[in-house]
């Protein structure tokens, strides 16, 4: 599997550091089929897929969200105002919950970016340099193959000068 194949993808711990879980609640989730897994590597690392797990999560926020907002408004019926001012506070937080969920997955990604750039960066110094050593040799061969190198070239140096003070 090629690295093309894992932008989507992240370990198990990442995955519970940027969505603030623990690593067994998204074993559950792999478990359970609600989110896309992959083994990777020598060692079988299971990998998990990003978008799914952003989309689980922002669903659970807005379900307490939801429940919070239902509480609220059953408690606070009398005071319209202050509802709508908690209603709005408790849609905010979880607005911005998924925001900070979605933020997380831009610098991540945008990590790989800068990884795969250099990468590219590398291959492509690696490329010229081959490239330069190949035009060398093509060069070279051209040149042994017209005896115009070495002892060939001294060889015809000398018939050259012979031939001519004759």
């Amino acid at each position: 599997m090629n690295s093309e194949d894992l932008t989507e993808f992240m370990t198990i711990t990442e995955a519970s550091k940027i969505f603030q879980r623990t690593r067994q609640a998204i074993d559950l989730l792999i478990k359970q089929g609600k989110v896309e897994s992959k083994r990777v590597g020598a060692r079988a690392t299971i990998m998990v897929h990003r978008p799914t797990l952003q989309n689980i999560y922002a669903k659970i926020e807005m379900k307490r969200n939801d429940a919070c907002l239902i509480s609220t408004m059953k408690e606070h019926s009398k005071v319209e105002s202050e509802v709508n001012s908690e209603v709005l506070q408790v849609q905010i937080k979880g607005l911005n919950k998924i925001i900070e969920l979605h933020e997380a997955s831009i610098v991540n990604l945008k990590d790989e970016k800068l990884m795969l750039e250099r990468k590219i960066q590398c291959l492509e110094e690696k490329n010229e340099t081959l490239q330069q050593e190949l035009v060398k040799i093509s060069k070279e061969m051209h040149a042994f193959i017209n005896n115009e190198s070495g002892m060939f070239n001294f060889g015809k140096l000398k018939d050259a000068f012979f031939t001519k003070k004759k």
